[in-house]
């Protein structure tokens, strides 16, 4: 017999008897492939990292948009143990005008710290951490700050070497060592791509004639950087996933999807040039051997509004003229004091620590560095004198005194030449002047500081003990 032809029959007989079997089991196959592949998956995601998951979720997920809100971005310097605030920025995100205001505030700055009094504003971290370094932050810039962002010197090197390394013009050589502190910094000049070490460096080197200053200068150019670096490494899409990795570097009361909307508004900003960065204006300073930030509290006010909200405030604009003795003032860039901003300048300067002293006091913070010239707006004889010999009496500096180019003052007005609105109005407390009488210029080159003319009410003005009309 055919060998092949019994074979093929021999096949037949048994695929005619197992042929209700194999069909069930066809039906089946289906299934069974779709359990291998569910366990093949479970397998394959148990050994691959939950942020790789993570990320693909947060590629679907909505971004975040963040508008009108302020984030304290705090870089924490835990060298030796002690837990600084070097780095204090506040960011104000707008998404409707595609904009983003940066101000850094020094961390020497001379604030009043809840529970603490005037000190360094990065004791307050120091001493209350997060929360009370928030609430400062709020009560001195008279903002809300609605999130934060806290990141140490750790958190910034692993941020850069997960991003590749970040491009910036070191300014000039940088070299320093400090073996005690565990600070080694040796930078050449130029543009170059700086790693994570080069970066702390980078951000850490204070030693030269800009000081603190200089530090904060290259802070936000490294921010700048860094966002730059960001937005180069991906578009919308796949910013979740960058995000989600450069999570791990800090911590924040952010969601991720708000970080992600933070990070795409900077995207956006970038693209139109709209981000605006500034610094808390002031002067440096040395109380009992301490060097601090002494801040413009008024040119603070006008700062946060312009470079870190974006608005466009005018001041009011006094029209009357003041007779000197160089020339008479016009009324080009004229305003005067406010009660918002007599009362901000009350509330963060040293008036309100020492509030219920004596006016004597009181003027010992400005009178060694004001001079003053007395003017009589009244007419009735020897008021200028007088006026002149009580302020004699507490310290300042009269220059002269005369008659103003009119006798018709009802009101003693106080002219602040030189835009140190904070030394006249603790002037006008001592002396009782109404702040909203106080008209205030901007000319550095002022021989003298302030003017005093005095009005009708000289003798009315509710003054402090120590001062008589």
């Amino acid at each position: 017999m055919n060998k092949p032809l019994f074979y093929i029959k021999r096949f037949y007989v048994w695929y005619q008897l197992h042929r209700n079997r194999w069909a069930g089991r066809m039906v089946r196959f289906p299934i069974y492939l779709l359990i291998a592949y569910l366990i093949w998956a479970f397998v394959l995601a148990s050994m691959i990292s939950r942020a790789l998951v993570l990320e693909v979720v947060l590629a679907l997920m909505p971004k975040t948009k963040l508008d009108g809100v302020n984030i304290l971005v705090v870089g924490v310097d835990g060298t030796n143990g002690i837990q600084r605030s070097d780095t204090i920025m506040v960011l104000h995100l707008d998404s409707s005008k595609n904009r983003v205001g940066v101000m850094s505030i020094p961390r020497d700055t001379r604030v009043n710290v809840a529970g603490i009094g005037p000190t360094k504003i990065n004791h307050a971290y120091a001493f209350g951490g997060i929360s009370l370094l928030k609430r400062t932050v709020m009560e001195f810039m008279n903002i809300p700050i609605d999130r934060y962002i806290r990141v140490n010197l750790t958190g910034v090197q692993h941020l850069v070497d997960q991003l590749g390394g970040v491009v910036v013009t070191v300014p000039k050589n940088m070299y320093y060592v400090d073996a005690a502190g565990d600070l080694y910094i040796e930078l050449k000049k130029g543009k170059q791509v700086l790693n994570g070490d080069k970066s702390v460096q980078y951000l850490r080197f204070r030693h030269d004639q800009d000081s603190d200053l200089g530090r904060i200068h290259r802070q936000q150019g490294f921010v700048h950087s860094v966002a730059n670096r960001i937005v180069e490494l991906g578009d919308d899409a796949n910013l979740p996933r960058i995000v989600t990795k450069l999570s791990q570097s800090f911590d924040s009361d952010l969601s991720t999807k708000e970080l992600t909307g933070m990070v795409v508004q900077f995207r956006h900003a970038l693209h139109a040039e709209r981000i605006d960065m500034g610094t808390i204006p002031g002067s440096a300073i040395l109380m009992e051997g301490v060097s601090f930030w002494k801040p413009d509290i008024s040119q603070m006010d006008q700062s946060v509004d312009r470079v870190l909200l974006g608005l466009d405030v005018k001041q009011d604009m006094l029209m009357a003229k003041v007779k000197t003795a160089d020339r008479s003032a016009s009324t080009d860039e004229r305003r005067t004091v406010t009660l918002k901003e007599a009362n901000r300048v009350a509330q963060q300067t040293d008036l309100a620590v020492i509030k219920s002293k004596k006016a004597k006091d009181k003027v010992k913070v400005i009178k060694k560095q004001m001079v003053v010239e007395v003017l009589n707006g009244t007419g009735i004889p020897g008021q200028a004198n007088q006026a002149a010999a009580n302020l004699k009496k507490l310290g300042f500096k009269v220059s002269r005194t005369g008659n103003a180019g009119s006798f018709k003052y009802g009101n003693t007005l106080l002219v602040d030449w030189r835009n140190q609105v904070d030394s006249s109005v603790a002037m006008a407390h001592a002396l009782g002047i109404d702040p909203s009488k106080i008209i205030v210029y901007n000319r550095p080159k002022k021989t003298i500081d302030a003017t005093i003319v005095v009005g009708k009410d000289w003798g009315q003005l509710p003054r402090k003990a120590g001062v008589t009309p």
